[in-house]
């Protein structure tokens, strides 16, 4: 029943209650190891919790899965492009 914990985790999302998503995602993803949207919702909501190395490592494993799923690819680049821009951010306030 991993859809189960997949709507789950996205009705704690819409709740904003993203430590719980994560944890609903990944008893989905522990029933079904290749559930790629699963892993894309996780990623949102790692990202929702500025823990965007992993959030990344969602998004790879969705595009390792599915090369051509429709959020992970746009959800990956944006957060990487975010990334960039806080490192160059924190770049000029430094020096």
């Amino acid at each position: 029943m991993p859809e189960l914990h997949y709507n789950r985790g996205n009705t704690l999302v819409a709740l904003r209650r993203f430590d719980d998503a994560v944890a609903s995602y990944d008893k989905a993803l522990a029933l079904k190891a290749d559930y790629a949207s699963a892993y894309n919702n996780r990623g949102f909501a790692l990202q929702q919790l500025e823990r965007f190395a992993e959030a990344i490592a969602s998004y790879d494993r969705v595009l390792a899965l599915q090369p051509d799923h429709p959020r992970a690819r746009v959800n990956r680049d944006a957060l990487v492009e975010q990334a960039r821009a806080q490192d160059q951010t924190a770049v000029r306030a430094d020096g």
